[in-house]
Order: structure tokens, then sequence, then C-alpha cells
């Protein structure tokens, strides 16, 4: 796998801080890739793996989830709760991220409820 550009935060996930026009990223274990998922100004990166996901980049407020507030400059662990469900996409921000696994994926519709639209009041203007 590979990446570049900006790399002030470890975000390349390539073992360094240094920003680079291409470099290689060692995926732990060989891990087989299948999805990618990014923090805010791609600061930080998380590689989904079959059964895991690790993060690498900005960690400042323990948005990849390491046990710690380091920044991670190799792809590391993430410790989410996986219950042997595949995580299946990443929502990150500066401050938290969230994993979605294949349960909360259901062929049951959600039940929302409606809304009647409503007109506007009238408002009469008295003259004098």
């Amino acid at each position: 796998m590979s990446s570049c550009g900006r790399n002030d935060e470890g975000q390349l996930g390539d073992g360094t801080f240094i920003d680079n026009d291409k470099t290689s990223v060692v995926i732990p274990d060989d891990e087989n890739i299948v999805g990618l998922g990014s923090g805010p100004s791609s600061q930080s990166v998380f590689f989904i793996g079959e059964n895991i996901v690790y993060g690498a980049g900005s960690n400042d407020r323990n948005q990849l989830g390491l046990g710690n507030t380091m920044k991670a400059e190799f792809p590391s662990a993430v410790d989410f709760d996986y219950s042997g469900l595949d995580i299946v996409g990443i929502s990150s921000s500066g401050t938290h991220t969230i994993a979605c696994n294949l349960d909360a994926v259901t062929n049951v519709p959600t039940i929302s409820p409606s809304i009647e639209p409503t007109t506007a009041p009238t408002i009469s203007k008295s003259h004098a």
C-alpha cells in the first residue's frame, strides 16, 4: 500500500513524520485491507481490515482509540469492540471516531414519526 503528501501527524502511516511524494505503508500481519477512512483535514487515516482496524496520525484526543494520546506514525490496532462483527465504515472528526459494523445495516425499515405540514398563521393588520 502506498501513501503520499503531508505527514506532520504521521498520517501517511509509513513510520515517519516526513512529508513524502510516495511512500510505502506496511500493514501489520499483512492484513487484507478492505476499506479506508480519514479523519479531519486528513490528519489521521484508518485502514479497515477484514478482522481489525488500524489507525495512524493525529491522536491528541484519543480519536485513534489506541488507549493513549500519542501520534501514531505506524498503523496501530484500534481498540474497537468488534464482537466478531465486520467494520464496514469509519467516520472521524478532530475529537472522535465512530465505526459502523454490519449489524448497523438491517432489512427492517426504521420507523420515524411523520410530520404534517402546517400552515403559517395569518397575521392581520388593523388600520386606524
